[in-house]
This record gives structure tokens, sequence and C-alpha cells, in this order.
């Protein structure tokens, strides 16, 4: 029979949480918990932070220029980075259980923000038994084209305030939400609700505005950030809109967890710094 069994960490579901090992334990077999948790939790961050704090984990993507911006003044972004690391961001699109953007980049770039089987590689194609995302479209005021190219996808969902009035197609792919500080459509209650659906990991891949409300609001969980070989100008657009900041008490930190080479481009992983 089995004598011992080895686990990395206690399942954080509230219903299950210790219940089967006490099982095991009463059976008389010897268990071992926890080993390698940090592992584990780097493995599937998403389950653990849901069911502690309610939220799902947050990643938000960005890619900028060497000094700092992520598109012309025009507008034009395609593309700053290399072939390498855009297919670097579907790993990250292929492990989410939704990925949100805002109408703005909806208007500017008419993306679709689709999973590409054929940029993934084999051991994230395995992983990703569904290459059919939720795209979610933060849209205050319902301003989102008829036409865009993410509207394909019969999984998107688009956010709008609670009173926003005809959506001109299907109710059902509308979500209303309320208000947060700035009136617009808030972050926290559409996270709230991916988490309340399941959603374990959610992936931000959006403007400078919907970026920094997500990171000034305390819900950015891990930033990965490409940065291409280079300059676009002083009258490029930025890569955040971050309200200003008086003192350097109060600035935002993050700790590098990771540099990496992708292709010509450099890919920096940060965690926030929680005090």
């Amino acid at each position: 029979g089995v004598a011992r069994v080895v686990v990395a960490m206690t399942d954080p579901h509230t219903r299950n949480r210790g219940a089967g090992l006490g099982i095991l334990r009463a059976a008389g077999i010897e268990v071992l918990c926890p080993l390698l948790e940090s592992s584990a939790l780097a493995l599937n961050p998403g389950h653990a932070r849901r069911y502690e704090t309610g939220l799902p984990y947050v990643r938000v993507k960005l890619a900028m220029s060497l000094d700092g911006k992520t598109a012309l003044a025009t507008g034009e972004s395609k593309w700053i980075t290399g072939a390498e690391a855009r297919r670097d961001v579907q790993r990250l699109r292929a492990r989410s259980g939704a990925i949100v953007t805002g109408v703005q980049t909806i208007v500017d770039d008419d993306p679709a923000l689709n999973v590409r089987a054929d940029e993934l590689d084999v051991e994230h194609n395995e992983i990703s038994a569904s290459l059919l995302r939720p795209v979610v479209v933060l849209d205050s005021a319902l301003r989102i084209p008829a036409g865009a190219r993410v509207l394909e996808n019969p999984a998107t969902i688009v956010a709008c305030l609670e009173q926003t009035g005809n959506p001109g197609f299907e109710e059902e792919r509308i979500l209303r939400l309320p208000a947060g500080a700035d009136g617009r459509v808030d972050p926290g209650a559409l996270l709230r609700e991916l988490a309340g659906r399941d959603v374990n990991e959610v992936l931000f891949e959006c403007g400078a505005t919907l970026a920094a409300s997500v990171i000034r609001g305390g819900y950015v969980d891990e930033i990965v950030i490409y940065a291409a070989p280079v300059m676009l100008g002083a009258d490029a657009r930025s890569l955040l809109n971050i309200a200003k900041i008086d003192t350097m008490r109060d600035r935002i930190e993050f700790q590098i967890n990771e540099v990496r080479r992708v292709g010509k481009d450099m890919r920096i992983t940060c965690i926030p710094q929680r005090h």
C-alpha cells in the first residue's frame, strides 16, 4: 500500500483546504506537506490568488521603446517589438483565463487578441486545451465599432457602465458594471466578476490609461515589459499615464524577478512591492 504522500502545498480552496491530507493521516499514511510550496505557487498563482483574495491573478503586458514610448504621436505602433517577442505574448495569452483591453486600443489598433496556436511552443499548446479565450473590452460608453475584429470571437464581452443605453448588438455580450472614482468602469468590479466566473488569471493588454488605473488601484500582481532597442522620440505616446507623484515616498515600487532576451528584445518581469 501507500506509506507516504508528498504534497507541494495545501489547496487554498476553502472547501478542500487540508481535508484530503487529514483523511490520509487518519488512515496511517505519512504526509509531507508543504514541500517546494513557492515552486508550486509559481506554476499556478491564479488558483491561490483567487481563493485567498477573491480576485484573479492580474498580469499586465506592456511593450515599449528604449525611451519608454509605446507608439508614435499618430498612434502608429506596429511593430515596436520583434516577431519573437510577439510570439512570446501568445504564451501569456494561452495561460490566461481572460484577456482584458480598453476600447481605445480597439479603436486605435483593431486587434483580434486571439491565441495563435501556430505561434505557441509545444508545452503551451498542450496546456491550452481551448484557444478561444474570453476577451473583455472595457468600454464605459459603448464606443466599440460594430466591425471590430475582437467581436468575431463569440466569447468577447463588452463591459460598460450600468446606466449605458442600448449597445446595438447582443445584450448577452454586455456586462454592466459600476463606475470607479474616475467615472469609468471600475476595474476592481470587473475583476471580482471574473473571479466569480472561476477565472484564475487575467492578462491586461491595453493602453497607457487603463494599465495605469490597474497599477494605481493595487490590482496588479505581475508586469511583463517587452523593451525594444529603438527610440520613438519626445512626442511619442508614453508607456503609462500615471498621475502626478509629488514625493519619492509615494513612488510605486516593483521588484524585478527576471530579465531575459527574447529575440532582439528584452523581457522584464516585475512584481509589486506590497508594504
